[in-house]
């Protein structure tokens, strides 16, 4: 790769990350209310980044979650399916998961997940339930696999899951 794409990529990475970061910023304190010009920036931001992700609306404008699916590949177990083993995670949002499987149980059906974190190594321990069948990234049908939405996190909970997040989106931006 030519040495003036290369920094091109790298600028390029960097504000996708500062624009990110501050849109979580503005998102974490939507939920008690932001200002007008708050109101604003964190709209433009997340415009921002559903052209840098994609995937942050439906078909037709309908809004599907706050915050992009961000791709990642860690390994998850569910407590309540041994059938199921382990499978990968192919991506992530603040609310829940996309796992690859060729039997996903019902729609509906709570699952006990346990998540294994490579760095530093840990395994995180949430409640989930399937929310949609074979319907992956960026709404690909036919994709096999399970969509499950996080279920009953306590605060302490959702700052795990934030902080997993915003790790994996870094190592996206990053390349690595």
């Amino acid at each position: 790769m030519a040495p003036g794409r290369m920094r091109r990529d790298a600028k390029k990475s960097k504000d996708s990350l500062a624009t990110f970061r501050e849109y979580m910023s503005l998102e974490r304190r939507r939920a008690n209310g932001l200002s007008p010009d708050e109101l604003v920036r964190w709209t433009d931001l997340r415009k921002r980044l559903d052209r840098d992700f994609g995937d942050l609306e439906a078909p037709g404008g309908v809004q599907r979650r706050a915050t992009p699916r961000i791709p990642t590949s860690l390994e998850v177990r569910f407590e309540n399916l041994g059938q199921l083993g382990s499978v990968l995670m192919s991506n992530m949002s603040r609310g829940g998961i996309f796992v690859s499987t060729e039997s996903p149980p019902a729609i509906g059906t709570e699952l006990k997940l346990r998540i294994k974190v490579v760095a530093p190594p840990r395994e995180i321990v949430l409640c989930g339930e399937v929310a949609s069948w074979h319907v992956g990234p960026h709404f690909e049908v036919g994709k096999r696999g399970m969509g499950i939405r996080f279920k009953d996190l306590s605060a302490a909970d959702q700052g795990i899951v934030d902080e997993l997040y915003d790790k994996q989106v870094e190592r996206h931006l990053r390349g690595n």
